[in-house]
């Protein structure tokens, strides 16, 4: 039985999460663990004193070192320990700026992370960034939790806000070319006008193309990402989102609540809980999160970002899906974040520009029995269960929209195109009916019956008897 938190547990945790304190007391321990001082109470008091001002500490009541307040303040006096010699007193004069600048330990990533991020978090650079802060409060630490809280995250790094990929831009950079494939001298430009994506269904009846999932991922504007958010934020950018779908979501639409959010569209709620159920992103699940299901389009919100589009079929309909959440996608294109450098931001690197995530799913047993090596621009090929190949976008930024839809159209027009032709083609023998049967006539030929009737069967003595006589007869 699922046990229940107590109202004053509930109030407890959303305290702590609201203040960060167990980040603020994680950090303080590894710092102290890293230097090992001798005396770790005054090591701890220095370095909470460390995050608030003095004239903060002083507004408190606080008083560190030789610090002063009127006669009625209510104090809580933290003494300064007394020095045995000079070097001590200018230690202790001194003690706030060096706890301020004293340098966190680089986070250590699990043994088996795969993570990009590690090659390029040098000790200078995180020595450099750790103490910087965007302007929703949020630093480089927050963003490294994914990467080090689950060990398969290809970046290993994962934005608090907007402002991280330009306060981080140091460690961000380097992650998001090696993905990407990308440079910052590439421009990205954003396609979104829906007559650009037409092509022909070349598999109506799905019989090659058995699905096509697309997707399509944002953040709206003013607001921490996913990662950052605490469970107030959590449920305000929830009736954000509420208040600018409410005029597309027709009555088509069915409004899943929290605690059913995987009833209905488990592909993509247990996929997201598969991947990050033991990472800050899935902080107080379910709450704050919610499914918006219909026939042909899922909108999911606070998941890996705040919104995500998702269209499907089971035929190659590609314009179709690709359509759907183009279309309300566009309509909402004020509301999110997007700067002209990096296209439409995302939690992660992965997905940053267009936002567009894809998987074409085709059975191509003959195909497959001539070659398994498939090479097409912009598109990674993966084959399982021996006759299938899943098609998913590898590149999202530096390219478009219309570059990204024209790559799938071709591969898949071109794939089935081949399956079609290396199919064997079985001739069919048209069925004969029991009626047609009983209406065929018997014709009897009189003259083929005569002629085999004067048809005389004769033994190999008779045959050479004939040729002696005829030979004889020749002579004469």
């Amino acid at each position: 039985m699922e046990h229940k938190l107590s109202k004053a547990q509930i109030e407890a945790k959303a305290y702590v999460e609201t203040h960060k304190l167990e980040k603020i007391i994680g950090d303080m321990l590894n710092a102290l663990v890293y230097s090992k001082d001798p005396h770790p109470t005054v090591f701890m008091i220095k370095y909470l004193a460390s995050l608030a001002g003095p004239s903060e500490l002083q507004e408190n009541g606080i008083i560190i070192g030789s610090q002063t307040l009127p006669s009625d303040a209510q104090v809580f006096k933290i003494p300064a320990p007394k020095p045995k010699d000079p070097e001590e007193v200018e230690e202790i004069k001194s003690h706030s700026a060096e706890a301020k600048n004293h340098p966190k330990p680089l986070p250590v990533f699990p043994h088996n992370s795969k993570s990009l991020v590690q090659k390029h978090m040098s000790e200078s650079v995180w020595n450099k960034l750790h103490n910087t802060k965007t302007k929703l409060n949020h630093d480089l630490h927050e963003c490294l939790t994914i990467g080090l809280q689950h060990a398969d995250s290809v970046p290993g790094i994962y934005a608090a806000d907007s402002e991280c990929y330009e306060v981080f831009q140091e460690i961000f950079e380097p992650v998001i070319e090696e993905i990407q494939q990308w440079t910052s001298s590439n421009k990205h430009t954003t396609v979104l006008d829906l007559s650009h994506f037409k092509c022909v269904n070349c598999d109506p009846a799905g019989e090659i193309v058995k699905s096509i999932k697309v997707s399509i991922d944002r953040n709206i504007i003013g607001f921490s990402f996913p990662i950052g958010l605490n469970p107030n934020e959590r449920a305000e950018v929830q009736q954000k989102i509420q208040e600018i779908l409410d005029p597309f979501l027709d009555s088509s639409f069915t409004r899943m609540d929290d605690s059913r959010a995987g009833e209905n569209e488990p592909s993509l709620i247990d996929l997201f809980k598969d991947k990050f159920s033991h990472t800050d992103l899935a902080r107080d699940w379910p709450n704050g999160r919610g499914i918006f299901v219909a026939d042909d389009l899922t909108i999911a919100v606070n998941l890996e970002n705040h919104i995500q589009f998702l269209s499907k079929t089971t035929n190659g309909d590609l314009e179709k899906v690709f359509n759907k959440v183009l279309y309300i996608a566009g309509q909402l294109n004020a509301r999110f974040e997007h700067n002209n450098l990096l296209g439409f931001l995302t939690s992660s690197p992965e997905n940053i520009g267009t936002g567009i995530q894809a998987s074409v799913i085709l059975r191509l047993e003959n195909v497959l029995k001539k070659s398994n090596n498939f090479k097409f621009d912009l598109l990674a090929c993966n084959i399982f269960d021996g006759e299938y190949v899943e098609l998913t976008i590898c590149k999202t930024l530096g390219v478009n929209e219309e570059e990204i839809f024209k790559a799938l159209a071709n591969a898949i027009e071109y794939l089935v195109f081949e399956e079609k032709r290396l199919t064997p083609k079985i001739e069919e023998v048209p069925e004969i009916e029991e009626s047609e049967i009983r209406d065929v006539e018997i014709v009897k030929d009189e003259n083929l019956e005569s002629n085999f009737e004067e048809v005389q069967v004769k033994t190999v003595e008779e045959v050479e008897e004939e040729r002696e006589k005829k030979a004889i007869d020749e002579e004469q």
